[in-house]
């Protein structure tokens, strides 16, 4: 699939999927369905990405991740709550809007007893970048991993998320902006959906250049014997490359790589 503007990242049950935009929510409930082995009802699954899109359209200005509340046991996370933070584009207004709750305790993973409650707040400036999961039946535990830090829920059951050689492509320039997922009892398996961050992605490496072409700053080049051959690369690239080049490598900057998916859904149920 040729990477466009039009498409972007889900990622499920341990695969990314690349997904016609305009089309995302229902490419998403087809990703969900086939993963489950199952037809499901309304009831059975969830997907942020509507309201999310909605404040974006009403709004007209930016909508990022406030806090994620996460619903959990010792042993089992049993589902979440997405809260936006909204800047209203024609005044200084901020507000915040909660998605829905998405708790899903009964039967033997809730085991009688009410879920703890546990919230990432998100600091200004901190974003979700990647979120893996332990999982079985069920998740039986939950990791976000945001551009400063990495937090956990839930228990130590179930398989570990194998690694991905694009965890890190995916993490540097995208980030984290609606979640969706299915029940069995708990949260039976959780997806989310990644945007470029765009100018976020390339502002310091622009600005960096605009520096020093005003002579504002200076290269520095202290102890640059001891630099790799790609800190030297960067260096050169930031000082020294012409416009065209610079502006082809910002622009693809903008953009993760598609990742190959090395997992297939259900083959990770215990």
């Amino acid at each position: 699939m040729t990477m466009s503007s039009r498409q972007m990242r889900f990622h499920f049950d341990w695969v990314d999927h690349w997904v016609e935009e305009e089309s995302a929510e229902k490419s998403a409930k087809d990703i969900m369905h086939r993963s489950a082995g199952r037809m499901m009802s309304i009831q059975n699954f969830f997907n942020d990405l509507s309201l999310y899109r909605w404040l974006k359209k009403s709004t007209k200005g930016k909508v990022e991740l406030a806090r994620v509340v996460v619903f959990h046991s010792d042993s089992f996370v049993f589902g979440l709550q997405a809260v936006y933070r909204v800047y209203y584009s024609s005044s200084s207004e901020i507000r915040e809007v909660a998605a829905e709750k998405h708790v899903y305790a009964s039967g033997f993973y809730a085991q009688g007893r009410p879920p703890m409650v546990s919230t990432l707040e998100l600091a200004a400036g901190e974003f979700i970048i990647d979120v893996t999961t332990r999982q079985g039946e069920v998740v039986d535990q939950i990791t976000f991993i945001t551009n400063q830090r990495t937090v956990r829920f839930g228990g130590w059951g179930g398989m570990a998320q194998p690694y991905q050689s694009n965890h890190f492509a995916r993490g540097v320039m995208s980030r984290v902006v609606a979640f969706a997922g299915t029940k069995a009892g708990a949260l039976e398996r959780v997806g989310f959906f990644l945007e470029p961050l765009n100018w976020e992605a390339i502002r310091p490496i622009v600005l960096t250049r605009r520096l020093v072409e005003e002579k504002r700053a200076l290269p520095d080049r202290v102890n640059c014997e001891k630099w790799t051959p790609q800190e030297t690369s960067v260096h050169d690239f930031l000082t020294r490359a012409n416009d065209d080049i610079f502006f082809r490598v910002a622009s693809y900057l903008i953009y993760s790589t598609r990742g190959e998916a090395t997992n297939q859904p259900n083959q990770h149920r215990s």
